[in-house]
Parts: structure tokens; C-alpha cells; sequence
């Protein structure tokens, strides 16, 4: 931290000596990670997400996904092992004890990876992707 500091007031000092204005340019970033411990957070969780701009677009590319799932299943989400708020206001979850299904919603588009990272990856709902959505839940709700 100390070494960061002291190339910073250097980077100052040299920009003073050649005369050369200094531009800062902040962009306001946030990401978070929650692992969902009981149906009932996650539900207040997606709640909560409703209202918060482009995560709140994102959020509702997941209620597409659970509509979907309702459709071809009669089943809800399964409870996802991690969600993470990322930098670029996508939401990324994962489902599967081995994290094989990951599905990532956009606020303009969709994303999905079936089996790791080595899966295919997916732009749209598919099938496969609701299917395997609906093993997990079974499994989740058989023990």
C-alpha cells in the first residue's frame, strides 16, 4: 500500500513539472455475493432486487425463467447455491451441489451454462436449461 502510495504523489509530481492537468474519472461500481440459506431470503432477497434499476432488470429476466419453469414443470426456481450482484448490474446464479448450472440475467438479455465450463453456452431459455432447473429442485425438496 505504501509503495502505491509513493508511484501515486510521483505520477502528481511529474504532472506538475510537465504542466499536464490530472483527470479523475469515477465510476460508482458495486458487486455482492449471498449464499441463500432458506427459500423465504431468497424470496426477500429477489424482492428487495425489484426496485433497484438495472438489477431490478435483471431480476425480472429471472421471473421470465421462473414463469417458464412454472409452465413446463409446475415448479418454481430451486434455491440457487451462490447469487452475485456483478459490476456490469447483471446477476449471476449458481445451482447444483457442483455449481453446473449457472444462469446469468442481463437487463436486456439472457445468459446460461449447462455443465460447467465445459457446457454450451445458451442465449435463451431452453429446455435442457429447464430441466435441469427442475431435477435441482426435486432433489432439493426430496431430503
Amino acid at each position: 500500500m505504501l509503495q502505491t502510495w509513493r508511484d501515486f504523489r510521483e505520477f502528481l509530481e511529474a504532472k506538475k513539472r510537465k504542466r499536464e492537468p490530472v483527470h479523475f474519472s469515477v465510476k460508482p461500481v458495486a458487486e455482492a455475493t449471498y449464499v441463500p440459506r432458506h427459500p423465504q431470503g431468497f424470496a426477500n432477497f429477489r424482492e428487495a432486487l425489484r426496485g433497484v434499476g438495472h438489477w431490478g432488470q435483471a431480476s425480472e429476466r429471472l421471473d421470465a425463467l421462473e414463469t417458464a419453469l412454472r409452465k413446463r414443470h409446475a415448479i418454481g426456481l430451486p434455491l440457487p447455491r451462490k447469487v452475485v450482484q456483478n459490476v456490469d448490474r447483471s446477476l449471476s446464479l449458481w445451482f447444483g451441489p457442483a455449481e453446473h448450472v449457472m444462469v446469468r440475467c442481463f437487463d436486456d438479455r439472457f445468459f446460461s451454462l449447462i455443465g460447467g465450463t465445459k457446457g454450451a453456452p445458451q442465449s435463451k431459455v431452453t429446455s435442457d436449461l429447464l430441466d435441469a432447473l427442475a431435477f435441482q429442485h426435486r432433489l432439493q425438496h426430496a431430503s
